[in-house]
């Protein structure tokens, strides 16, 4: 048995792949919009807790991937995306490199500020 199994006629096999990939369409598209919306909720929300100079990084990543996602989402719209199997690896490896730029510049820089947190009660 082979690691990667192939189909006899590479038609058939680029008309199996495109089949697959249009099924799961929806559900990488919401995956992109739930992305999508955590990175906007992280830069409106992390500047309440976080000094100036530790949110530079963060907001230049985060403005990044947010232009990425958008981007993302509509190419997944388009029939492209059918013939390209390599694309939502790379999506998603993209998106877990911003996570762990973002997490380590958070937890190397980052510090509650006491007289911030007081204005929210």
């Amino acid at each position: 048995m082979a690691v990667f199994n192939r189909f006899e006629d590479p038609a058939t096999e680029r008309d199996y792949v495109a089949g697959e990939r249009a099924k799961w369409r929806p559900g990488v598209r919401w995956l992109t919009v739930i992305a999508m919306g955590i990175f906007v909720v992280f830069a409106l929300m992390n500047p309440i807790f976080f000094t100036a100079e530790t949110l530079a990084l963060y907001n230049v990543v985060s403005m990044a991937m947010i232009v990425s996602l958008i981007v993302a989402y509509i190419v997944i719209g388009r029939e492209e995306y059918l013939r390209w199997r390599w694309f939502d690896p790379l999506m998603f490896t993209l998106l877990a490199v911003a996570a762990v730029v973002l997490m380590q510049e958070l937890a190397r820089r980052g510090r509650l500020q006491p007289a911030r947190l007081r204005l929210l009660g």
